[in-house]
Parts: C-alpha cells; sequence; structure tokens
C-alpha cells in the first residue's frame, strides 16, 4: 500500500488567516512551517509560525514560535530576537518550564472538509492567545523603550555601511561565534554575553555602542545596559538587516 500523503493545506491555511486575521500575511512556507507576519506600530513586526505535521493519517496544526520584533526577517531562533518571542505553549499554561508539548496543537482527518474545523480552533488560539500577547509587547516594546532606542539609532547606520564595514561585522561575528562554540564546549552549559568580548570588535561597532551608551543614559539614567547587551541587539539587527544568519 502506498504511503498516505498529507492533502495539500497552503492555499486553504492562507485564505483562512486572510479572512480571519488580514494584517497577517504569509511571507515564507519552509517545510512544515507556515511563517505570517504583519507590520505593527513603532517599527515593530508581528511573527506567527506555525506548525504542520502529518502521522497516522491525521493533520496537526499548532503555533509554534510568536514574536513581536524589531527584526524584519526573524528566523524563529530565540537569541536572535530584537524583542519579545514565546510558544503558544507558554500561553497556555502562563509557565516557562517544561510544558507538554501537544498544548495548543489540533488536528483533523487527512479531508479537505475536515480543514475547516481544524482552522477555527487555531484561529481561537490566536484570538485568545496571541493577540494579547502582541498588544502587550506593543507597549512594552515602542517608545520610549530603550530597544526602541537601540534600533532607531542603530538602523539608518547599518543600512548605509559601505562594503568594508559590512565585510568587518560578517567577520566578527563568525569569530565570535567560534568563540561561543568553544567557550559552551569547555563549560558544558550556556555561557554568558562575555564571549563577545573575546574578540576585538571592528571600530564602527566600538563607537556605536560608546554612543549608544550616552544616549541612553541622557534619556533615562535608571537604564542600565551594558556594553555586551548593546552589542548583542545591534549584531542581531546586523543580521536581520543583511540576512546574516550562517556563521560558519
Amino acid at each position: 500500500m502506498p504511503k498516505q500523503r498529507c492533502i495539500p493545506i497552503k492555499a486553504r491555511l492562507s485564505a483562512y488567516m486572510t479572512r480571519q486575521f488580514p494584517d497577517f500575511s504569509l511571507q515564507a512556507h519552509s517545510g512544515c512551517f507556515y511563517i505570517f507576519q504583519r507590520s505593527a506600530k513603532d517599527d515593530l513586526t508581528d511573527f506567527l509560525f506555525l506548525q504542520r505535521e502529518f502521522y497516522d493519517g491525521r493533520i496537526f496544526l499548532s503555533v509554534s514560535e510568536l514574536a513581536c520584533c524589531y527584526n524584519r526577517c526573524w528566523k524563529g531562533i530565540p537569541h536572535s530576537v530584537m524583542g519579545r518571542c514565546t510558544s503558544m505553549g507558554v500561553l497556555i499554561t502562563g509557565q516557562h518550564k517544561p510544558y507538554n508539548t501537544t498544548l495548543g496543537q489540533h488536528s483533523c482527518d487527512n479531508r479537505a472538509e475536515a480543514l475547516e474545523s481544524l482552522l477555527e480552533a487555531l484561529a481561537q488560539d490566536i484570538q485568545q492567545y496571541a493577540l494579547a500577547f502582541f498588544d502587550t509587547a506593543h507597549s512594552e516594546l515602542g517608545p520610549p523603550s530603550w530597544l526602541h532606542t537601540i534600533y532607531t539609532y542603530g538602523q539608518p547606520r547599518l543600512t548605509a555601511l559601505d562594503e568594508s564595514n559590512v565585510t568587518a561585522l560578517k567577520q566578527y561575528l563568525v569569530q565570535t561565534n567560534r568563540a561561543y562554540v568553544q567557550a559552551r564546549r569547555q563549560s558544558g552549559s550556556p555561557v554568558s554575553l562575555d564571549y563577545f568580548l573575546l574578540v576585538t570588535p571592528p571600530p564602527c561597532l566600538t563607537h556605536w555602542v560608546a554612543a549608544l551608551s550616552h544616549l541612553l543614559a541622557s534619556l533615562n539614567p535608571s537604564l542600565s545596559c551594558s556594553n555586551t547587551e548593546l552589542i548583542k541587539y545591534i549584531t542581531i539587527l546586523f543580521r536581520d538587516i543583511y540576512d546574516f544568519y550562517s556563521l560558519q
């Protein structure tokens, strides 16, 4: 007997999301992931990663990851988000500890006529949990937040970089990634942001960090953001603008 294959759902899923959440559009489809995003206020972007699985003749669909961030091309990587990201399981339980991975997962038979109920259940999760998450994130991340200040300072400068500085920043990121991998192997556990300091930053990055530190202190003396945190978010923004996610 030939192996049963999942019926096509991309067009139906996209059309349903357009009807229910017209601000969101399907931006990418990679394997079992369907990535929807919308432009929000204050240069923020909201992401919904929908995951489709198929086994035992049933279709399973869930919201796997959500983010509200200053990234335009977020890849679903938590440590590469300039904003807030979470999962539907965390939103449903309100807990960040390990949870049942089937939370928020809905299924139906492998028939086109069964998809509607599956999509309705998914929409209820988005309506009840995701939209509230986005509303909260908008209020936390928009001006006068320090992340918004970093974004408004860094974005025009990064997009105006000449080729030599783009190359220098890419080389710096590759070298810091190697430093991170080595530190992780030595410690056997996650390491602090200090590995950014194991490699000498390019002059442009050093200048921006000093200027941003001064700017943040002048806007709000209570703001505390270390140089390594500033480097982290500037380089996250750089990687997003130049789609530089392979650090090999």
